[in-house]
């Protein structure tokens, strides 16, 4: 009896504790809000940023090598650009950052070339920032402070679009 009693509470406990492997799999990120998406790529962008800089000075201060300087920065680099590509394509999925939504916004036709020559200038010049950043023709800090430059005219640009259209 005891034996029989054994052997039933450790089938119960083994299909209690595999009952999570049995289930069908489900997609974490299923439900998520494209907003709490993007914000997570920057975070994990300003994260990677950030590590790159202290990198930089770690090296700097000799607490570590030339070799393992190489590595994480190659490494820390590679993960950044994926995060800015990656927010760069959910920047294009989203409506409320697409050319189409300030074209729809705006009343007048030359008010709208205006403003599309404008973004797409911008974006241009990140592009371009990107390339300089991603060869190491401009350090960590020059990449940030053009970055949030572009980021701040572009925020501009749109707002003053936004305001002409309430005016119109």
């Amino acid at each position: 009896m005891t034996i029989a009693l054994f052997i039933f509470i450790s089938a119960c406990l083994a299909a209690f504790s595999l009952a999570p492997l049995l289930r069908p799999a489900e997609p974490w990120l299923a439900a998520v809000e494209p907003g709490t998406v993007k914000k997570a790529l920057e975070a994990e962008k300003a994260s990677c940023l950030r590590a790159m800089k202290d990198i930089e000075f770690e090296h700097a201060s000799n607490k570590i090598n030339d070799q393992d300087y190489a590595d994480l920065r190659k490494h820390y680099g590679a993960k950044a650009a994926k995060v800015i590509r990656d927010l760069e394509q959910l920047g294009d999925a989203e409506p409320t950052t697409s050319p189409v939504k300030v074209e729809k916004s705006l009343p007048a036709e030359g008010q709208r070339q205006s403003v599309e020559l404008s973004i797409a200038d911008i974006r241009e010049k990140m592009d371009r920032l990107e390339k300089d950043w991603d060869i190491c023709t401009i350090d960590d800090d020059e990449y940030v402070r053009l970055h949030d430059a572009y980021t701040l005219e572009l925020e501009s640009i749109l707002k003053k679009s936004d305001q002409e259209k309430g005016q119109g």
